[in-house]
């Protein structure tokens, strides 16, 4: 009678630590602050209404491929690879202002 207790707490004892570990254990500790950057980055390429898109006036591309970021350039409101950007505007494939 005893080994039947004993096995019943067993089993309760091994189901509440299963239970608390899954509950615990799977929680995220949230986004980081590199994730947060890059969500925002990815955001800044986005269109405005009646502004367009983000563009740059200055972009410099230095040809270290791991490094870069895809954006627009104002001059001609086409995409390129950059490393360092200046000069934050708004520009259309038709000019300012955008249709």
């Amino acid at each position: 009678m005893k080994r039947k207790i004993f096995g019943f707490f067993a089993v309760i004892a091994i189901a509440a630590m299963a239970a608390w570990n899954v509950n615990f254990g799977s929680k995220t500790s949230g986004m980081s602050d590199v994730m947060l950057a890059n969500v925002e980055a990815l955001a800044d390429n986005e269109y405005h209404p009646s502004k367009g898109w983000s563009c740059w006036q200055n972009i410099q591309f230095d040809g270290d491929y791991s490094l870069y970021m895809y954006v627009y350039w104002c001059g001609n409101c086409w995409g390129y690879p950059a490393t360092q950007l200046s000069g934050s505007d708004f520009c259309c494939f038709t000019g300012p202002p955008c249709p």
